[in-house]
């Protein structure tokens, strides 16, 4: 009997331990980067800035920052990796070569960097208003992070200046306490964006002057 129950008592802590593994995603297919795609956003670095900027075609990228260019794809979002493209010529098929980075490949890149510049030298910051029980906080924040954007994180709840901060803006803005009912809410240079919706977050950093 003695031994039956050291048995289950090893074998519920084993279990206890693997459940609290953090679970990490599986490596994901590099997707298809081609200049008729219109969903994908890319990050490169502006070196004449020292910042990374925003661009949401392959047009757009300058051509002397096109050898490592980080592509969004909102259909692949898979935590802890990267695609990170070529961009100067596109195969025979009309593609662009693209590679699958782990993030910390990703951040050994960033700091190994000729001129040492990071996405968070941009003097662009997203300032995220959220709750320690916002499920989407999570999601919004991961993707902040994923995309190297300088960002300043106020719980609501927790920080009262946050709640008078934002209802501050808000109303500078004319925007109703109606709206600021839910969280995450983000203030990106003079506008206010509610709800979580990474491909509009970049678009309005783009043009964004803070």
């Amino acid at each position: 009997m003695k031994l039956l129950v050291f048995f289950l008592i090893g074998a519920c802590g084993q279990g206890a331990q693997e459940r609290s593994k953090p679970e990490v995603a599986p490596r994901p297919e590099a997707p298809r980067v081609h200049a008729d795609r219109k969903d994908l956003m890319f990050r490169y670095l502006d070196a004449s800035k020292g910042a990374f900027e925003t661009a949401m075609a392959i047009s757009d990228v300058p051509e002397a920052a096109r050898e490592k260019v980080v592509v969004y794809d909102p259909a692949l979002d898979s935590p802890g990796w990267f695609f990170l493209a070529d961009l100067r010529k596109a195969n025979s098929d009309g593609t662009y070569p693209c590679s699958v980075i782990h993030a910390s490949q990703m951040k050994l890149m960033r700091t190994s960097s000729g001129n040492g510049a990071t996405a968070e030298s941009s003097s662009r910051v997203v300032r995220l208003f959220s709750a320690t029980w916002c499920g989407v906080c999570k999601t919004a924040r991961r993707f902040l992070k994923k995309q190297g954007i300088r960002f300043i994180e106020k719980d609501i709840e927790k920080d009262s200046g946050a709640a008078q901060e934002l209802q501050a803006f808000a109303k500078r803005k004319g925007v109703p306490k109606e709206r600021l009912s839910g969280v995450p809410i983000f203030i990106i240079g003079q506008e206010m964006l509610f709800g979580f919706d990474g491909p509009t977050i970049l678009k309005k950093l783009s043009k964004a002057a803070l």
